[in-house]
């Protein structure tokens, strides 16, 4: 992208010899052509994309790849404040729903733990509980 990019590297010896733009010079260098640039949205769009390594080596999170949806499997004791919103299921296959509360508190006796979820008809109380989520983005076609 620099020999489209940089103006010194694609146009300094044209700005210094602009005979060359006019045509007087046996050896015409042709003018440079610019690439065809995408807005943001269309990259958005794209499937899969990859950021510069060259210009922006920091920008390596924005990379995007196709990936399936795909279950991520954790143990009921696991669950974070990051957690509430999402759709969990048993091992199953029963939807127990998006992740309400958690209540987790240590007492002389041990642990009471309890999870509660919009569509499951008792709570979760045993914190080895195996739970799942989806994860992943969807494969564009």
């Amino acid at each position: 992208m620099k020999r489209f990019v940089d103006r010194q590297n694609a146009w300094g010896l044209k700005l210094r010899f602009p005979e060359r733009l006019r045509g007087d010079s046996p050896d015409q260098d042709p003018i440079p052509v610019w690439p065809l640039l995408k807005t943001r949205a269309q990259i958005e769009a794209m499937p899969r994309r990859t950021a510069c390594p060259l210009c922006n080596p920091e920008l390596a999170h924005l990379d995007k790849a196709r990936r399936a949806i795909t279950w991520t499997y954790l143990p009921a004791r696991s669950m974070k404040s990051k957690h509430f919103g999402t759709e969990f299921r048993l091992p199953a296959g029963t939807l127990l729903g998006a992740l309400t509360k958690i209540t987790t508190v240590e007492t002389i006796d041990g642990l009471d733990f309890r999870a509660d979820f919009e569509h499951a008809e008792a709570p979760v109380t045993d914190p080895d509980t195996e739970l799942m989520y989806q994860t992943g983005t969807r494969a564009l076609a």
